[in-house]
């Protein structure tokens, strides 16, 4: 199973979210038809090759966890809507993922970031960074 496959997967399991796997530039584009709430998973471009004792891949994965929200709102509302998105789709991703260690090697640290809206629909995100070390190599 490759890295994009894992994480499509996982993200599936997410209750009333979508997935999306793109360049955000690309994304920019589709965000206007695409159905929210949604996983948006940043093309990746950065990782790492480890050839010591085994060979071991580990990826940097960004996924954005986006919901809309109205067009003139403030920053409190923002943040309401985000920790409706942890407690709905960030906590359960992360619990899922920990629970394939036969894919993946357990995480135990995870960085998020708030970004503001990029995309014209007026998204609210949480971006959850982490490096993926796929445990089948």
């Amino acid at each position: 199973m490759t890295t994009l496959e894992a994480i499509r997967h996982i993200c599936e399991q997410i209750d009333g979210y979508s997935f999306y796997f793109d360049d955000r530039q690309l994304m920019n584009v589709h965000a206007d038809d695409a159905p929210f709430p949604l996983i948006f998973f940043e093309e990746y471009r950065e990782g790492s090759y480890r050839t010591k004792h085994y060979f071991e891949k580990s990826t940097r994965i960004e996924l954005y966890f986006c919901k809309l929200c109205q067009m003139h709102n403030d920053g409190v509302e923002r943040e309401s809507i985000r920790e409706v998105i942890e407690a709905e789709a960030v906590r359960p991703f992360i619990k899922l993922f920990n629970a394939h260690p036969e894919i993946f090697t357990p995480v135990t640290e995870w960085r998020f970031y708030t970004p503001p809206p990029r995309f014209d629909v007026n998204e609210v995100s949480i971006m959850l960074q982490f490096n993926a070390n796929l445990t089948q190599c």
